[in-house]
């Protein structure tokens, strides 16, 4: 735990260094999270669409973006190598890597939804549920990014290999916005991120089932929790058996 530490303490210094990756990380998402609160979308709930929106191109910019810049540039390095030849184990070390552009999503989200509310005059059904919906898409995209970040040769590359990702997320989160509430829209739960969007909707809105007590909101809940943990499982399997610790050829 003290080395990851210590590499989280690391890696937040070389990200501040990195003029390209801070503003990808904090200076765009908080101009596109400032543009959604100031003119809020207008399908679904407005408020609560442009949190999701917010939090959605957290996701995508600061985590996935910065997130693959980060390993590639510190694989190209030779950091990741010396890292892993450390005592911090290779959790450690990954979490490490990772976990600042991660850290500064679940703040930034923070930080945009409740200006957002406040400015609005509107809260949600239930607070924890929106951060379980952050923490999932946290999951499930930083699970993605490894196994993007595994066939990306170099940092300028980065920008072509994450874009599908990109655009699957973004699209995905307008279109699932489009559709009524439904815990078992499956179409939309089989989209990386999806779930976080339906967890999030479920936050804002309230469960569909009749009360308001943990059995309602766990049903709501139940298939995008499953769905978040079956994409990360499968994402964190294949990046273990592909991702490369050394500079690609």
């Amino acid at each position: 735990m003290t080395a990851t530490l210590a590499l989280l303490r690391i890696e937040l210094r070389l990200l501040g260094r990195d003029t390209t990756a801070w503003g990808t990380a904090i200076a765009l998402p908080l101009l596109l999270g400032a543009v959604w609160f100031a003119d809020l979308p207008p399908m679904g709930d407005g408020v609560g669409t442009a949190i999701v929106f917010q939090v959605v191109g957290l996701l995508v910019m600061t985590l996935h973006t910065v997130g693959t810049m980060s390993l590639v540039n510190r694989r190209e390095q030779l950091v990741l190598k010396r890292w892993r030849s450390s005592e911090a184990s290779t959790t450690g070390v990954l979490i490490g890597t990772i976990g600042v552009p991660a850290g500064l999503v679940v703040v930034q989200a923070a930080v945009l939804s409740v200006i957002t509310m406040l400015a609005h005059g509107q809260a949600p059904a239930s607070s924890t549920m929106l951060l379980v919906g952050v923490l999932s898409g946290v999951v499930t995209i930083g699970a993605v990014t490894f196994v993007v970040a595994s066939f990306t040769r170099s940092s300028d590359h980065a920008l072509i290999t994450t874009f599908p990702v990109v655009a699957l997320l973004m699209g995905g989160a307008v279109w699932a916005m489009m559709r009524p509430f439904d815990p078992l829209d499956w179409p939309v739960l089989a989209i990386p991120g999806g779930a976080s969007v339906q967890l999030l909707r479920l936050g804002w809105d309230g469960p569909t089932q009749a009360g308001a007590g943990a059995a309602a909101w766990l049903g709501d809940a139940a298939a995008s929790l499953g769905a978040t943990a079956l994409i990360s499982l499968v994402a964190t399997a294949a990046a273990v058996r592909v991702f490369r610790w050394e500079p690609r050829a």
